[in-house]
């Protein structure tokens, strides 16, 4: 049977080279890890050749052998000797060579995944200013389910390993660059593989460039340059905090959510311009208190008084303090009412207190905050009376429809819940509506953050 050069690239490449990452790359921090490829036939003929020019590293020699080839290669095998001879340009430092034969592979071929692989792995690096780097990895957890669609590929599982258009794949599976998921395209590094009976889309890729995915989808990117620059060192701070408390606690790589738990991340296709250059004017930028990170917590809309952590979570930091908001109200999130009905009121009673109460009777505030937020409710109905924590109320019963616990006004009348109130989030740190309001009025990036985070210090680490 004759073997085509399939074999051979995949074994010269993948087994022989393309482990062997440049130091100038591997040291960037940057390149993803080899596809992991089974070992093919020892290739005969022309094929033979190149390979053991190849192991020598005979580089020159190989490619005259592959040029000779391509005069008369076809399909598959013309596919397979581009790639090796863009690698065997990547090993020569020939980069510009290298894109020119990566980029003739034919786009749909079984070829054309390991050749954006290579541009991506041996792209020489961007420089950056002195003393700054695009911060460490971060990783997002962007997808789950027990089946995933990704670029038109259907992805599924059976037991732990990972198929691909029922086909099955290596786990974790390596997918190209800028692939697409759920409408949107995606920085760095995206993986697929088996968790706890489950498929996972996994988005790895340096602080930084997440951030450019996230600044957009929590401050509107037309606001005030000062302003787009505090939420940046704000989101900063508290996901590179994030990544230290879960590192110190399990000693493993660190995932996040790309939800409103940590900051709404959307990938490539999210990012602006305006929100990017905010991004980059602050690299490297964080909140520091005592030489640590902060929790450098943020909300929507203050309302006009702003909370301390101790009495929304129990434990107080100093730079987290009750205090009126004197530029919030310009913001069109500054008050809201709302209704809910008892079914409402008694789901979300079980979901924030696993208790039951009957009929509800009475709906009472039992307990505030010194900055007036709602702590406690007292709910009672015809098999009892409870309290409950205001905040787990909030967030069982939809924290987008009960905006905030600020509430002016309320009233519960034949089995209706109407509340008026003030802001829109926890009340803590950051108000980003406040800043954009005290960025128009003249108020610096620093100011702004000298405000909302109270003796904390701007420090830059990378």
């Amino acid at each position: 049977m004759r073997l085509t050069f399939l074999a051979v690239s995949r074994l010269a490449v993948f087994v022989v080279g393309l482990a062997l990452v440049s130091p100038a790359v591997a040291g960037a921090g940057s390149a993803p890890p080899a596809p992991q490829v089974p070992a093919s036939p020892t290739p005969a003929g022309p094929a033979r050749a190149v390979f053991e020019l190849i192991e020598a590293k005979k580089y020159e020699q190989a490619e005259q052998k592959i040029q000779a080839e391509l005069k008369t290669a076809r399909g598959e095998d013309r596919d397979a000797y581009l790639f090796v001879l863009g690698f065997v340009f990547c090993k020569q430092g020939r980069w510009p060579d290298a894109k020119s034969a990566l980029d003739a592979v034919t786009p749909n071929s079984e070829w054309a995944a390991e050749s954006r692989f290579l541009l991506q792995t041996y792209a020489p690096p961007v420089a950056a200013p002195v003393g700054r780097t695009a911060g460490p990895e971060v990783q997002i957890e962007i997808g789950s389910g027990q089946t995933l669609t990704v670029n038109r590929d259907r992805f599924s599982r059976s037991g732990q390993a990972v198929l691909k258009n029922g086909r099955r794949v290596e786990s974790p599976y390596l997918l190209p660059p800028e692939s697409r998921f759920n409408g949107r395209s995606f920085r760095g590094k995206m993986e697929i593989s088996v968790e706890k009976g489950r498929l996972v889309l996994v988005n790895s890729l340096p602080v930084e460039e997440y951030l450019y995915g996230v600044l957009k989808n929590e401050v509107g990117p037309g606001w005030p340059e000062e302003a787009l620059k505090a939420q940046a060192v704000a989101s900063r701070t508290f996901v590179l905090r994030r990544m230290d408390l879960a590192r110190s606690s399990s000693g493993r790589p660190v995932r996040l959510a790309s939800d409103v738990s940590i900051q709404v991340y959307r990938g490539r296709s999210s990012e602006d311009p305006r929100s990017s250059a905010a991004v980059d004017a602050t690299r490297g930028q964080v909140l520091t208190y005592g030489g640590e990170l902060i929790e450098a917590v943020f909300h929507s809309e203050s309302g006009g008084t702003l909370e301390s952590s101790g009495d929304i979570w129990g434990r107080a930091y100093p730079y987290l303090i009750s205090k009126p908001d004197p530029y919030s109200g310009a913001s069109p999130r500054a008050s809201w009412e709302a209704e809910f009905d008892e079914p409402e009121i008694l789901k979300a009673l079980d979901r924030s207190a696993r208790a039951k109460v009957g009929r509800l009777r009475n709906f009472e505030v039992a307990e505030k905050t010194a900055g007036g937020r709602v702590r406690l409710l007292s709910l009672t109905g015809t098999r009892g009376r409870v309290t409950v924590p205001a905040g787990k109320f909030r967030l069982s019963i939809g924290p987008d429809r009960l905006r905030s616990l600020l509430w002016t006004d309320f009233s519960y009348k034949n089995g209706r819940l109407g509340v008026q109130g003030r802001g829109w989030g926890h009340g803590v740190g950051l108000s980003q509506w406040s800043a954009k309001s005290a960025a128009e009025q003249g108020l610096t990036c620093a100011q702004i953050l000298k405000f909302y985070f109270p003796g904390t210090k701007i420090v830059t680490i990378y």
